[in-house]
């Protein structure tokens, strides 16, 4: 784009020199001046790349660079007219694509708000569900409950009839139980009547006298303490001190010995053992000397396995044996209820 060119005053203007004052242009142009040049000349100077012949008689005046300085300021007016035009374009751009972004991020955040608001229904539904599920398992589970409930109601029911029939029957055996123990006791009184009694040792008869001694020095001293100051003297006494005690312990032993004898004499015959019985006196203290720190239990394992082991021909020898003492008592007790019939008689 092409400026005005600033018009000097007349006083000041510069003519230039040269044939351009004297030269005539064909043709009807009009022969105009600026600054004291011809129109035409400037028109040639913007249509014409290059300078022909109406510039071929210029010389590098000072209008001729005013002329050069118009143009080039033209051309950056233009071009910093171009730069604002880009810079407005830019500017127009950028705050389109701010517009653009502006409305992404709207829709961005709109639909985010659309998906928690599902998520919101869903967690909403979702824990309607689970509430739901929860009142169902607890209906069920209090359902249950009382099911049980009524189980253990009707099975303690049961239980107490149960109960109560066991304990009926427990009465009634330990009545039978207490009337056999005491019929039991009356026929072991009757037995016993004769039976003479154990005699005492050393030490009993020596501690029933120092216990009688010493309750009458100390009459409030228990039982316990009076045991042990007597087991203290029993213990701090000579072989001497001890020898009266001992000899009428002796003579109560020798008196008991012949009254039991002959009480045994009185008593009737106890039942013979089975064959196995006999077989188990003759091989236990084998078993035992064998094993010393075998159990009981054990050794009657033991005994029952070699009896099962023998051949019914070794068993023989006991059952005859225990067939032959079966005999032998019944024979005495047939003789023993005769002599009670006539004593009855």
């Amino acid at each position: 784009m092409v400026g005005r060119v600033p018009v000097q005053n007349k006083s000041s203007a510069v003519v230039p020199r040269g044939p351009a004052h004297t030269t005539s242009y064909r043709g009807p142009v009009r022969q105009t001046r600026l600054n004291g040049f011809p129109a035409r000349q400037i028109q040639s100077l913007f249509l014409e790349p290059f300078f022909r012949l109406q510039f071929q008689h210029l010389s590098f005046s000072s209008d001729f660079l005013a002329l050069r300085s118009f143009a080039t300021d033209a051309k950056a007016k233009d071009k910093e007219k171009d730069k604002e035009n880009k810079e407005k374009e830019r500017l127009k751009k950028e705050k389109e694509k701010e517009k653009r972004e502006k409305q992404k991020q709207l829709e961005k955040e709109k639909k985010e708000k659309q998906k928690q608001k599902e998520l919101e229904r869903k967690e909403k539904e979702k824990k309607a569900q689970a509430e739901k599920k929860e009142k169902e398992r607890l209906r069920k589970e209090k359902e249950r409950e009382k099911s049980i409930m009524m189980k253990e109601k009707e099975k303690e029911k049961v239980k107490k009839a149960k109960d109560k029939v066991v304990i009926q029957k427990e009465k009634a055996k330990e009545t039978q139980a207490k009337g056999k123990e005491k019929e039991r006791k009356e026929k072991k009184k009757k037995e016993d009547e004769g039976k003479p009694t154990r005699p005492l040792t050393a030490y009993t008869l020596f501690f029933r006298t120092r216990v009688a001694e010493l309750r009458k020095t100390k009459p409030d001293t228990e039982v316990a303490m009076l045991a042990k100051q007597v087991g203290q003297d029993w213990s701090a006494m000579t072989d001497a001190q001890k020898q009266p005690f001992a000899k009428k312990a002796e003579e109560a032993r020798k008196s008991y010995d012949e009254q039991m004898t002959a009480y045994q004499k009185t008593l009737p015959p106890k039942r013979p053992g089975s064959s196995f019985m006999l077989f188990s006196e003759e091989v236990r203290p084998t078993i035992v000397k064998q094993n010393p720190k075998m159990k009981t239990t054990d050794v009657a394992k033991a005994l029952g396995q070699q009896w099962k082991q023998l051949t019914p021909q070794k068993k023989k020898r006991f059952e005859e044996k225990a067939l032959q003492l079966k005999e032998q008592w019944q024979k005495e007790m047939d003789k023993r209820s005769k002599k009670a019939e006539k004593t009855a008689e």
